[in-house]
């Protein structure tokens, strides 16, 4: 049969080329291969229901639909992959891709963020959009430097929350002496000042603190008489109208540094959506938590809560002071919260040195 491609007008490299153009035309008819979907793991000390968690379900909702499937998160709450202390170690190692700091549990680690337990504001929305603006700002920059910051909130205002058989103290004298759980430099400087005895202890522990006498009292937000079921040991509540939690969603650099640009752009887009998403989330629970829970309320008369926020002077100035010679845009931070503040809701949370 030699010969016989010649014969029929058919040469070897023509067989090549007939095989080569039939695998194209069956590779093209296959579907298109996707790109490997990305799961991100999300750490929290927090429980499903606490006022973050609407926050991180949206910006999981808009990643996912933003890049059509190619990125995912998986949440773990209620300290599933660690301690609410070992958060930020929990990001840092990539142990999860992404964890919630809440950076009171760690004093003096995230010290621009911890500002807000040092201010006074009416709302949680109004905390957010402060500390948003220092982020804008780059004033964080330095204290997230071995991560990747993906956004701030700040909780609602802080009240004083009783165990159950305490005499609530309605006054500042009435404080005095008495045991109080606090999340902060700020709230344990504040304390101190108007004559309680400081406890810290993180909130996932504050139940059993309550629950064995350890404190009397503690200043958190209302939310945690739903969300960390503390109306089961809590039944009274005194109004602050003052200081809060400063939180944050860090990311590991490697995980970042893996995502896709279109994901990185959802990422940074969306800071303020989800922050406010977070902060609003706040102010909700809390009524609802009252609401449902019908805990007593008193509220300070006007010239104790001028005592509250004066006895903050000092503390402010020296926390300004003290990060200024650490090398943290302190006098800055403080400055663009304060301006945010009072653009937007009309009031001065600080106190500031002139």
């Amino acid at each position: 049969m030699k010969g016989w491609g010649k014969a029929y007008g058919y040469s070897r490299l023509g067989a090549k080329s007939l095989i080569a153009g039939l695998l194209m035309l069956c590779i093209a008819g296959l579907p298109a291969m996707a790109a490997p979907k990305i799961t991100l793991t999300l750490s929290t000390w927090e429980t499903e229901k606490s006022s973050g968690a609407p926050s991180y379900r949206q910006m999981a909702k808009d990643l996912e639909e933003g890049t059509s499937g190619a990125v995912a998160v998986k949440m773990y709450y209620a300290e599933a992959l660690g301690k609410a202390k070992e958060h930020y170690e929990i990001a840092l190692k990539g142990l999860a891709d992404i964890t919630c700091i809440n950076v009171g549990f760690t004093p003096g680690r995230f010290p621009m963020t911890d500002m807000v337990s040092f201010a006074q504001a009416p709302s949680g929305e109004a905390f957010t959009k402060g500390l948003v603006e220092v982020m804008k700002k780059g004033y964080l920059q330095k204290e997230y430097e071995k991560v990747k910051l993906l956004y701030v909130w700040g909780g609602s205002p802080c009240n004083i929350l009783w165990r159950k058989g305490v005499k609530p103290a309605t006054t500042v004298e009435e404080l005095k002496g008495k045991k109080i759980r606090v999340p902060s430099v700020g709230a344990a400087n504040l304390m101190k000042s108007l004559g309680a005895i400081p406890v810290a202890i993180p909130m996932p522990e504050v139940y059993t603190a309550m629950e064995r006498g350890v404190v009397d009292g503690a200043v958190s937000t209302v939310d945690v008489l739903e969300v960390f079921s503390l109306h089961s040991v809590c039944n009274e509540v005194t109004r602050l109208g003052m200081l809060t939690f400063g939180f944050c969603l860090i990311m590991n650099k490697d995980s970042w540094n893996k995502l896709p640009e279109e994901a990185k752009a959802i990422l940074n887009k969306n800071i303020e959506k989800w922050a406010m998403v977070a902060g609003r989330s706040f102010d909700k629970a809390d009524q609802m938590a009252l609401e449902k829970h019908k805990t007593k309320v008193y509220t300070m008369q006007p010239s104790d809560i001028q005592k509250v926020k004066s006895a903050m002077a000092e503390p402010v100035k020296q926390y300004i002071e003290k990060y200024v010679a650490e090398g943290y845009p302190a006098k800055e931070a403080t400055s663009a919260f304060n301006e945010a503040l009072k653009k937007n809701y009309n009031v001065e949370p600080f106190v500031l040195p002139k």
